[in-house]
């Protein structure tokens, strides 16, 4: 009987896992048709539908306690993709123990009913067609229900936020007196020009403004920032970012960058990203060869690399003899063999050239030394002539002394 039973079950299992992915596939289509259903209403200015019981039910999860009340309840609401263009301040302020809201994909202009959420801890409201950023006064807590520490008003709790994909031009407000606690914000893709509002912030670790029109990096000065992610701007002089001295993933990919020397005092940069800029010598690598932390580092897309019809010999050798500490090269790994023969090749301190003229010395009496490996010799210290025409050839001990590029003997 037993056996009979498992052989049902093993039986039953395949129609019970289609059956599962069957109900995914009807989740994601209706997921999909509610976000369609936003990105309508918001490319059309229609008008959204207003926050309701109806839609906040099915969205309530995580049952604890509130950190006021210390009663069971609610802490997070999800209501995505439900077409919605306001929160409905009446109604959700019924819900003052809710830490985590979802309300990305819909149709809101303002966040303004927020403030009636004392311990909201992480907020997306992404792809919306919001034009402030975090337009809602900080809510304080009242005598009757006080904070845990017994502070009666300890501001606004909010920590993450995620505000990409708006129509935002400014800021409610100043953010570190709004929103102090607050360590990470995304604002990617919308029409910023200025970060004046998030100066002197205290906690802010990670901030993203990927795909505005930012043009100054002044306001960011002294920030404790850790992740900076400015691609697809207008810097061209990212100025101040030595005082940030907690930064270790810059990122400034599509920027008007023309060289790294703003860069050279970021001493705990460990990632760096600045392709598809206009930064025309590869010299200009020298500027941030102190940075001993630095382990990746990209440069595609600029001039100093060269392209197909100006080219750039000995490219990556230069720059991985000019900093050693790097393990990664325009997303390609940079192994110790790399290193050493690169270093050699350049003759750069640490080569071991000198070695080897020693060695030969003490053992090949009967053959003047002779270097079957020519080293590369850089024709000047002026940036402008690190690239020449593919066809052109430079001779007389100049940086090629053949007619093609040196490239060292590697396993």
């Amino acid at each position: 009987m037993r056996r009979k039973k498992e052989v049902a079950e093993v039986e039953k299992g395949p129609a019970l896992a289609s059956g599962l992915v069957a109900r995914q596939h009807t989740a994601m289509a209706i997921l999909t048709q509610r976000s369609f259903r936003s990105a309508r209403a918001r490319s059309d200015g229609a008008t959204g539908a207003d926050l309701s019981e109806a839609h906040i039910k099915p969205g309530l999860s995580q049952l604890g306690r509130s950190a006021h009340t210390r009663k069971h309840a609610f802490l997070s609401l999800t209501v995505r993709a439900r077409a919605l263009s306001d929160l409905n301040a009446p109604l959700i302020s019924r819900y003052g123990a809710l830490t985590s809201l979802d309300c990305s994909d819909n149709a809101l202009t303002t966040l303004a009913p927020l403030s009636s959420l004392p311990c909201l801890v992480a907020l997306n409201a992404s792809r919306n067609i919001l034009t402030l950023a975090l337009d809602f006064v900080a809510p304080t807590t009242c005598e009757a229900t006080p904070s845990n520490c017994g502070d009666l008003c300890v501001g606004s709790c909010l920590a993450r936020a995620d505000l990409s994909k708006n129509r935002i031009v400014g800021f409610h407000g100043t953010v570190a007196d709004d929103h102090p606690r607050l360590t990470a914000l995304n604002l990617d893709e919308n029409v910023l020009t200025s970060l004046d509002a998030l100066a002197r912030h205290p906690t802010l670790s990670t901030l993203s403004v990927r795909g505005n029109s930012i043009v100054s990096t002044v306001p960011l000065a002294g920030l404790p920032l850790r992740t900076l992610n400015l691609d697809d701007n207008n810097v061209s002089q990212p100025l101040l970012l030595e005082t940030l001295d907690k930064l270790m993933v810059l990122s400034l990919p599509r920027n008007g960058l023309t060289d790294l020397g703003t860069l050279g005092s970021c001493r705990t940069l460990q990632r760096l990203d600045v392709s598809e800029n206009y930064i025309s010598g590869l010299r200009s690598v020298e500027l941030i060869g102190d940075l001993s932390r630095l382990a990746v580092l990209d440069l595609r897309g600029n001039p100093c690399c060269g392209t197909e019809d100006v080219l750039t010999p000995n490219y990556r050798e230069r720059v991985i003899a000019r900093m050693p500490q790097i393990v990664s090269l325009d997303g390609e790994i940079v192994t110790e063999k790399h290193k050493i023969s690169y270093t050699n090749a350049c003759e750069f301190p640490g080569c071991d050239l000198p070695s080897r003229k020693k060695t030969w010395a003490a053992n090949v009496t009967e053959e003047a030394w002779s270097d079957y490996h020519p080293p590369i010799v850089e024709l000047d210290d002026d940036p402008q002539t690190d690239c020449c025409p593919a066809t052109a050839r430079i001779g007389g001990g100049g940086l090629w002394a053949q007619e093609t590029p040196y490239i060292p003997n590697l396993p």
